[in-house]
């Protein structure tokens, strides 16, 4: 893997999680000033109108990504202008569906709930920022424009955490005001963003080409109802919720999601690294193994790594919120456990990658959102928001082991069972005891636990490999 391969991959997921971490900047914000219930109602808010930006942008991102590296030179302004034409097509004919049956889609989202059905009124504005914002990243990054994609993470977040402050300076109360704040930052960003790409977007396209056209929103339909699926999965837990009538607990909930997502950001950057240096290497004869030991050695680390941050997670629910949030800290770890899940899912989809079938991702996908709604349909009533957090981690496992499943015969990555299962019924035992133990008890028991691993791994020679996998520049 080449240095510069390394070097941008890591620019591209690094300046995508700075841009992500403007939500949860929100957070202390909103639980210091405003209240649970403003919290509640800020999550649900976006993370439903975001939901439908995903079907407007109709799988543009990856059909445009496709025929962009497929065709030849003096087609690419041509395909990334149809792109953008068609997304902002879509989003017109959206808005005016959004804006005729808003109310009656509140009511069926939100379950008679006015204030956040109010407020998903307001935050559906966010969506053109949001569609063109994405779409303008996409394409400095396909241009290998790395300085200009981190000038536009950092603007949005930066001008997002003044405007914050000036929210604060004002010392205002008004729940409108941080709607307005995040949705103007997003927009603005986005017009810079188009502003910096402008060349590439509407150009050439008159007369249009309607069997083109077609064939573009036909490609990219799989990966619209993809995407949808891929965000329906953690975000269909607050829907049934509401529907089950946990709303006094929903904020506390909301919290450890939100928390929990932290280590999320770590598997953006890591899957921007990742995909690459893969997609270069599986054509190789020891692609398998090499890419299997450094799933050995990511496996290993993020095992050790839950268990130690839950030491954490008391401190941790403090600087966001305060002692009335006390249900947090024991939903963290279904949440930390099931984002390092989602990042092992990088790995065991390799197979469905190579297959070249999206169709067959798709159905995966579609398969693990009727299984994660049926748990949370099952566990809900009985568990309450514990049965939602449950629901939330056996379905990012299932992702993994259906998808390694599915994977195995054209790419056989070796997980290594008879380290992994042991360690994950350890790191699951230890993420149990946190929620029943003293913080200084279960800290003692986390250092024992890793003592001892490390020596384990050490006598059979396993470390060796860990630094082979970090030494390769292959």
């Amino acid at each position: 893997m080449s240095a510069n391969l390394l070097k941008d991959s890591l620019i591209y997921g690094l300046a995508s999680s700075v841009q992500k971490l403007i939500p949860i900047f929100f957070i202390p914000i909103i639980t210091s000033y405003l209240g649970k219930e403003e919290l509640k109602i800020f999550d649900i808010a976006f993370t439903y109108a975001y939901l439908f930006s995903w079907i407007i942008i109709l799988g543009q991102d990856s059909a445009a990504a496709v025929y962009y590296f497929d065709k030849k030179k003096e087609m690419k302004e041509k395909i990334l202008s149809y792109a953008f034409f068609i997304q902002i097509c879509s989003l017109i004919i959206a808005f005016i569906f959004l804006n005729l049956y808003s109310v009656q889609l509140a009511e069926i989202l939100f379950y008679h709930d006015n204030a956040i059905g109010k407020f998903w009124m307001l935050a559906l504005w966010i969506i053109p920022g949001h569609v063109c914002l994405s779409y303008a990243l996409n394409i400095l990054q396909w241009q290998m424009k790395a300085l200009a994609y981190l000038f536009i993470c950092f603007f949005n977040t930066f001008c997002s955490i003044a405007l914050v402050l000036l929210f604060l300076a004002l010392k205002k109360s008004d729940l409108t005001a941080l709607f307005s704040i995040y949705i103007i930052t997003t927009s603005l960003t986005a017009f810079i963003a188009l502003w910096l790409v402008r060349k590439n977007l509407l150009i050439n396209i008159f007369p249009l080409q309607l069997k083109f056209l077609y064939k573009l929103i036909i490609f990219g339909l799989p990966f619209a109802f993809f995407s949808f699926f891929h965000q329906l999965i953690p975000s269909v837990d607050r829907f049934f919720l509401l529907k089950s009538e946990y709303t006094t607990q929903l904020p506390e909930y909301i919290l450890s999601v939100k928390l929990g997502s932290c280590i999320s950001l770590f598997t953006n950057a890591f899957a921007m690294a990742f995909s690459p240096y893969a997609f270069q290497l599986w054509n190789e004869d020891r692609a398998e193994k090499k890419i299997s030991e450094l799933f050995k050695v990511i496996f290993v680390f993020f095992f050790l790594a839950v268990p130690l941050l839950l030491i954490f997670k008391n401190v941790l629910v403090n600087i966001f919120a305060d002692n009335t949030y006390i249900l947090t800290a024991s939903l963290l770890p279904f949440f930390f456990l099931g984002w390092v899940f989602d990042m092992f899912t990088y790995f065991s989809m390799l197979g469905i990658y190579k297959s070249q079938s999206g169709l067959r991702a798709f159905w995966i996908l579609l398969l693990a959102t009727v299984i994660t709604c049926m748990l949370n349909i099952i566990l809900i009533p009985y568990w309450g928001i514990f049965g939602a957090a449950a629901a939330f981690l056996a379905s990012k496992m299932f992702i993994f082991f259906i998808n390694l499943l599915f994977s195995k015969k054209i790419f056989n990555l070796n997980i290594y069972p008879g380290i992994f299962f042991p360690l994950l019924i350890a790191t699951a035992g230890l993420c149990f005891l946190s929620t029943i133990l003293n913080t200084y008890l279960y800290a003692l028991l986390v250092v024992c636990f890793i003592i001892v691993l490390v020596s384990l791994l050490i006598k059979k020679g396993d470390v060796g490999i860990v630094f082979n996998v970090l030494s390769n520049r292959s």
